[in-house]
């Protein structure tokens, strides 16, 4: 495998790294929002 290859997959497992962490960001705001909400309708 040359160099530009493993930069290559490297580049892409950060990539895919950074969308969960904002996936699991967004999670937890929509929790909260539910939450919030939850919390209005009662």
């Amino acid at each position: 495998m040359s160099d530009s290859e493993l930069r290559g997959d490297i580049k892409a497992i950060l990539n895919r790294l950074d969308v969960k962490e904002e996936l699991s960001a967004l999670k937890i705001q929509l929790a909260e929002h539910i939450a919030a909400s939850e919390k209005a309708k009662a």
